[in-house]
C-alpha cells in the first residue's frame, strides 16, 4: 500500500516539472511533457477525491429521485427510480462505486428527457442545478 497515493503522484509530478522539463531542448517534448503533468495531476485528485465525488453525486440524484417519484408516473421510469433509491456501492473501491453512479445517471438521462418532453419545469431545473453542480465538482484542474 501507498499511504498518501494522491501526494505520491503530486511530488512525482512536481519533480518531473521542475528538473526533468526545464532541461528538454524540444519545444514540443516540454509541450508534451506539460501536458503529462497536467494527467499527473489530475489522477492525483482523482484519486484523493473521485469517491467522495461521486458518493456526493449520488446522494444529490437520489434526492431528486425522491421529488420526482411523485410527479412522474411512467411505467418503467417510477420503477427504475424507486429501485436506484436503495441502491448501495458493494465496497468504497472506485469500480463499485463507479456501477452505482452509471446506474444512476442512466436513468437520471431518461427522467431528464421525459421532464423536458412533460414540461415539468421545476423537476427540469432541479436537474439542471444537479448538472451544473456535477461539473462544477468533477471539472479538471488546469483547465
Amino acid at each position: 500500500m501507498i499511504p498518501n497515493a494522491d501526494k505520491a503522484l503530486r511530488l512525482v509530478n512536481r519533480r518531473m516539472m521542475t528538473t526533468m522539463l526545464p532541461d528538454l531542448n524540444s519545444a514540443f517534448v516540454q509541450s508534451d511533457g506539460m501536458l503529462l503533468g497536467m494527467l499527473i495531476e489530475n489522477l492525483a485528485t482523482e484519486l484523493a477525491t473521485g469517491i467522495e465525488r461521486r458518493l456526493q453525486d449520488i446522494e444529490a440524484v437520489k434526492s431528486l429521485f425522491r421529488d420526482a417519484v411523485h410527479e412522474v408516473k411512467v411505467e418503467g421510469l417510477d420503477d427504475a427510480m424507486s429501485q436506484c433509491l436503495h441502491l448501495q456501492p458493494a465496497s468504497m473501491s472506485l469500480a463499485d462505486v463507479n456501477l452505482v453512479h452509471d446506474q444512476l445517471h442512466r436513468v437520471l438521462i431518461d427522467l431528464h428527457a421525459y421532464t423536458e418532453a412533460s414540461g415539468l419545469a421545476k423537476l427540469n431545473q432541479a436537474i439542471w442545478r444537479y448538472l451544473e453542480d456535477h461539473a462544477g465538482r468533477h471539472q479538471l484542474a488546469g483547465v
